[in-house]
């Protein structure tokens, strides 16, 4: 009886072991396995996974080549990863590129911390035209300052967006100029636009900003955009030496303000009016019938009960 295809043979040379090992890498149940005994083959497995990595085409199954993305970062072969990104993907077909970003993200990954001279070049390239969020994530760790403005270009993106803020996160208070300039640049004016603007100022809820910031973000409270108008309001509302005007603002906004927001504006409001020096049940005149959504509605009854409260406890 033939033993299985899976069973070592003793008495074989490497290049065989490599060649068997290779053929069972292409299998979606053998693959990983395969990739392990490779890595374990030592550096004689390379030219093999170059091969197939580097010459062999792209495929909608991408999981035998990331595979082998996986088998090389483990043998420490990172000239050759670098040799793979740097060529471009060779299919137009658009499910066989997409497969092919998610090998190419992983080897981005993998070269995060490689000493090889021009990775990091390599990966700034890739992150700007591929957005891949492997390359995303290596330059912020790799050139926090030239990775900066192409990360906040990925916060337009929806499928690099999260990789991208959790990148200008780690970066922190190095970002903070760049975020405020992007937080004020309408850019296009679409959607994706604006939700750049709207991520930019998500972040800086988690940077200090001083006086002198919040004077240039205080006229996105004139903003169209609900969300906008609300993200920026919270990073005012504990600055701002007029929060009357948050107040009024987010008051008038409010049947356009969405569900995930009521409960947030509620309480910004309420705050405004501890802080303001005026009385703020100026501010709350009856909504006509039928105006507000009846959430809204509640939501509007619930801030004149606190803002009454806030009056008679001065």
């Amino acid at each position: 009886m033939k033993p299985a295809p899976h069973i070592e043979r003793a008495g074989r040379s490497v290049a065989e072991r490599v060649a068997e090992l290779m053929i069972r890498l292409d299998s979606l149940l053998d693959g990983p396995q395969a990739a392990a005994h490779l890595v374990a083959c030592g550096t004689a497995a390379v030219p093999a996974l170059r091969r197939f990595l580097v010459e062999g085409r792209p495929r909608g199954v991408f999981q035998p080549r990331l595979w082998a993305v996986q088998a090389l970062g483990g043998l420490g072969a990172d000239d050759v990863l670098l040799e793979y990104l740097r060529a471009p993907i060779g299919s137009s077909d658009p499910v066989v590129r997409f497969a092919e970003q998610t090998v190419r993200s992983a080897a981005a990954k993998i070269l995060a911390k490689s000493r090889l001279p021009g990775v990091s070049e390599t990966l700034l390239d890739i992150a700007r035209d591929e957005r891949l969020p492997g390359a995303l994530d290596a330059v912020a760790d790799r050139a926090p300052e030239a990775a900066t403005p192409i990360l906040i270009a990925a916060l337009e993106d929806d499928f690099a967006r999260d990789v991208a803020q959790a990148a200008l996160y780690r970066l922190g208070a190095a970002a903070r100029d760049a975020l405020i300039d992007s937080s004020l640049d309408r850019g296009t004016g679409t959607e994706p636009a604006t939700r750049r603007r709207r991520a930019a100022l998500d972040l800086l809820l988690h940077v200090d900003l001083d006086a002198d910031a919040w004077q240039r973000l205080e006229c996105l409270l004139d903003e169209e955009d609900a969300q906008l108008v609300c993200a920026v309001s919270l990073l005012g509302v504990e600055r701002s030496p007029d929060p009357g005007r948050i107040a009024r603002r987010l008051l008038g906004l409010l049947p356009n303000i969405g569900w995930d927001w009521l409960g947030t504006v509620e309480d910004m409001v309420v705050h405004c009016a501890e802080r303001s020096e005026h009385d703020l049940r100026l501010l709350l005149p009856v909504p006509a019938e039928g105006e507000h959504r009846a959430g809204v509605l509640m939501v509007w009854q619930r801030i004149c009960r606190r803002i009454e409260e806030v009056a008679e406890r001065r």
